[in-house]
């Protein structure tokens, strides 16, 4: 990755599978062994973007080797991982909100 906005991309992408891996009950102490089965990058690149972000304020290395989040690194992974799952959580095309388009009666439909 010899991209600015990749190795962001790459940043995001990592703190966003440590606050699902937290949220999953997998723990909250990550390494980059552990991470690198969901990211498309080698465990070597995995472990130089962890301790990249240890730099920056979002996770901090633990005496044990593993990282951890700092409180910046937990908000991040969480907006990260709300916006990119809210989509699917919107209705599809044409699909009904208001439930008034349920059945095959669509005179109550006020989207019709």
């Amino acid at each position: 990755m010899n991209n600015t906005l990749d190795e962001l991309i790459y940043k995001e992408e990592i703190l966003e599978i440590c606050f699902w891996y937290q949220g999953e009950g997998f723990g909250n102490k990550f390494t980059a062994q552990a991470l690198a089965p969901f990211l498309t990058q080698p465990t070597e690149r995995v472990e130089m973007v962890l301790q990249e972000l240890c730099g920056t304020g979002r996770m901090e290395q633990t005496a044990s080797g593993s990282y951890q989040f700092l409180e910046a690194g937990t908000k991040e992974g969480g907006q990260l991982f709300i916006e990119s799952f809210n989509e699917m959580h919107q209705p599809g095309h044409y699909e009904c909100v208001d439930g008034c388009c349920d059945g095959d009666d669509h005179s109550r439909c006020k989207h019709h």
